[in-house]
């Protein structure tokens, strides 16, 4: 099931039972499937960034200049969802604040024009679900 969020008091607009969408999906507002996958108003950086456990897609921009740093949330909220992308030149390094990444205690690089969807549980840390 894919609904809108409530959002200030509205009412949800639309509420399917399946969507298969080619090209690209526009929303007013969050997207939230199964009442666990949201994804919410972007946030675009152009220097470090410490990611907020308010935010569920972070788009890096270096620019063209050096590399750039996005780090994880230090109290990540449990099933968290993140859509990381890297838009700029330079490679980009989430920074796994203390957490583990796929089981391993290494921060994640993201190559330049490529993108990392992860989602945290406090049993096993941020999981890279794809790209």
């Amino acid at each position: 099931m894919i609904q809108r969020v409530i959002r200030n008091g509205l009412p949800p607009t639309t509420t399917v039972a399946s969507l298969t969408v080619t090209g690209s999906l526009t929303t007013n507002g969050p997207l939230v499937v199964n009442d666990a996958f949201c994804l919410d108003a972007e946030t675009i950086q152009t220097a470090n960034y410490q990611i907020l456990d308010t935010d569920s897609i972070v788009i890096m921009n270096d620019g063209g200049g050096a590399a750039l740093t996005a780090t994880a949330p230090a109290t990540p909220r449990e099933k968290q969802m993140l859509w990381v992308r890297n838009r700029g030149s330079s490679s980009l390094t989430f920074a796994r604040n203390g957490k583990t990444i796929d089981g391993a205690n290494s921060d994640l690089t993201i190559t330049a024009g490529s993108r990392a969807l992860l989602q945290y549980k406090a049993a096993t840390g941020w999981i890279r679900l794809g790209a």
